[in-house]
């Protein structure tokens, strides 16, 4: 993790670490002194600060970026309050009904094949059980299991990777729930 490093002034910039230069892409310093008062701190561009001249005196002030941040928060928490249901289709623009589906679909294709992949075991063990006593050839035991081991591993990179989706859209789901619910919380915040 990255640690703040404290000024001369004791001040650190709320935005350390979380800007960048619009032109060149570097971070924003904070810079601050004892003789600014809180109006005066700002960012600017860590090239221009490097004299390395590959950028501009492009800063700035802390005042300014706090405004555009609430200016940005309150927006958004307008937009919720004023029209859930229009936020909740901004929030989920790429959830269609279609990929609602589809989730389901893969919930169940996940369920049956971790069925297939127990069953598989089960018979695995009954044709070793048969090999073991004869009831079957050496050569056909080798070669049925070979095809279930090949269905089972097929059967268990399909599941992690359909199971990873499911995952991934379940914590989506939960967190625009997390998200209403910490608007909730603090509306009216100044």
């Amino acid at each position: 993790a990255n640690k703040r490093r404290p000024t001369k002034a004791d001040r650190q910039g709320l935005f350390s670490g979380l800007v960048y230069c619009a032109d060149c892409g570097s971070k924003l310093h904070f810079a601050t002194c004892k003789s600014f008062n809180g109006s005066q701190d700002h960012y600017r561009c860590a090239k221009y600060k490097s004299n390395t001249g590959s950028c501009t005196a492009h800063f700035i002030r802390e005042e300014v970026l706090k405004q555009i941040v609430w200016s940005r928060i309150f927006d958004v928490t307008a937009l919720f309050f004023d029209d859930i249901m229009a936020f909740h289709e901004m929030m989920y623009a790429q959830r269609s009904a279609e990929t609602e589906k589809e989730m389901k679909r893969r919930k169940r294709e996940v369920g049956q094949a971790w069925k297939r992949i127990a069953e598989l075991d089960r018979i695995f063990k009954r044709i070793y059980e048969d090999d073991i006593s004869g009831t079957i050839s050496h050569d056909r035991f080798l070669k049925l299991s070979a095809e279930y081991e090949a269905e089972q591993r097929e059967l268990e990179e399909k599941v992690k990777a359909d199971q990873q989706e499911v995952d991934t859209y379940e914590q989506n789901k939960s967190d625009f729930d997390s998200f209403a619910a910490i608007i909730r919380k603090y509306v009216g915040i100044k």
